[in-house]
């Protein structure tokens, strides 16, 4: 069973592609139109630029035109999302398992999200097919066109075979290393940011380090980096999903005949056809996408970031007299050792607005996952089974605690009470 947070993932994931679909697909339509315009026996309309194609098409096809293919484009942005965020956290999760320092390279970076992209794109091939194809339709067109979604699976696979719905894969497998470039960039650029602002910081409050505007300025940037080096095989990719003309030949026999035709008619030129459409759509779609993203899951603090551990640890060593531990298991951070929790409480207290609550957890009996763990003086679980836990309390569980340690996390505020004093332990995200 997957774990708590990684639903989260895809759940903010899915919520951040659903966001942005709606402003941008005007731009998405203008764009996949100028991508298959090679000016050769096209049923398109000539679009001048951007804006002149925005105003051709509301002209002639009105609000339809402007939104064709929505419907698709609804639901293989919110999958899409929600899967890649999805696979692209687990395998990150997977590479990261048996590393001390639980970092990864970028080299790990890439590899994630690039299984991430392939999975997402063998997936959702079928889905942007359509799209394209419902996209492309115009009242120039003299082939019956597709009613909606389900009409254009049935035709398809009625005309064309099941194996029409794969056309692009080729192209659209490539095109997972634009993923993998703009998660790889968004990380590495994330990184500059968050080293930098620690070295300005003045105060050792653990505050939030990035914010909207930040996340704003990751995402457009990975984005540009992404698209400049991916964008001609997007374009293959829309010529090979075009509808096939009346006598059921294709324009395109596969990725080698359109990288031929167009070097050969059109030049690079070709291969960037429809670029400032899919920049205009795509930078702003991506700040939107990650400000969700990362605000939807703002009130989970990930433990496993850099800039947390080392918030942490300087609050730490911020309290006198005390000897706090730092460990993370499973999500939660546990703190424990001989202090004043009440200096650890306000020093922490600019965080907890983004965090689940802090918990006094009574050191005693066994820990339900870790039966063997009894009290010592290195041991943060636990004193001798002969004292009885606190099991549970209404005021333990969150809804940010993983269900399995909704029991383990009791609350018990009067920290002198304890059978061993000056030791507890607070559960944190």
């Amino acid at each position: 069973m997957a774990a708590p947070w990684q639903w989260e993932n895809a759940t903010a994931g899915a919520v951040a592609g659903f966001a942005t679909v709606a402003a941008m697909h005007p731009l998405d339509v203008v764009r996949t139109r100028f991508q298959v315009n090679d000016g050769r026996g096209s049923s398109l309309p000539t679009y001048k630029n951007t804006a002149h194609a925005v105003f051709t098409i509301a002209r002639l096809e009105g609000l339809r035109g402007l939104y064709a293919g929505f419907f698709p484009a609804v639901i293989g942005s919110t999958v899409s999302w929600g899967l890649y965020f999805f696979f692209y956290g687990r395998a990150k999760q997977r590479y990261a398992r048996g590393r001390d320092d639980e970092k990864l390279s970028p080299g790990l970076h890439l590899a994630s999200a690039a299984e991430a992209g392939a999975l997402v794109c063998l997936c959702t091939n079928p889905i942007w097919l359509v799209k394209t194809r419902l996209q492309l339709q115009t009242p120039l067109h003299q082939t019956q066109p597709y009613s909606g979604l389900l009409d254009a699976f049935r035709t398809i696979v009625k005309e064309e075979g099941p194996r029409a719905l794969y056309k692009g894969i080729v192209p659209g497998l490539v095109l997972v290393s634009h993923g993998a470039i703009q998660f790889t960039a968004y990380e590495e650029l994330r990184k500059i940011i968050v080293d930098w602002k620690e070295r300005r910081r003045k105060s050792d409050s653990a505050d939030n380090l990035l914010n909207s505007a930040d996340y704003a300025a990751l995402g457009g940037s990975s984005k540009v980096a992404a698209v400049l080096l991916t964008y001609p095989f997007q374009v293959i990719r829309a010529r090979l999903q075009q509808r096939p003309s009346t006598n059921g030949i294709p324009r395109y026999i596969d990725s080698l005949h359109v990288i031929r035709e167009t070097a050969r008619y059109e030049g690079l030129r070709g291969f960037y056809r429809g670029l400032t459409a899919n920049l205009l759509k795509n930078v702003p779609a991506s700040s939107i996408t990650f400000i969700v993203y990362e605000n939807t899951c703002g009130f989970k603090v990930n433990t496993n970031s850099p800039e947390w551990h080392k918030s942490m640890t300087k609050i730490l060593k911020k309290i006198k007299g005390g000897d706090f531990l730092l460990d993370l298991n499973e999500g939660i951070a546990y703190i424990s050792g001989e202090g004043d929790p009440n200096k650890l409480l306000k020093l922490m207290g600019s965080i907890k607005g983004k965090a689940a609550e802090m918990t006094f957890v009574k050191t005693g009996g066994h820990h339900p996952h870790y039966p063997n763990l009894h009290y010592n003086s290195n041991s943060y679980y636990g004193q001798p089974p002969s004292y009885n836990s606190y099991w549970p309390s209404d005021n333990c569980y969150s809804r940010q605690h993983p269900p399995y340690y909704s029991q383990s996390l009791a609350m018990h505020p009067y920290h002198h009470q304890y059978p061993y004093p000056g030791y507890s332990i607070y559960g944190y995200y």
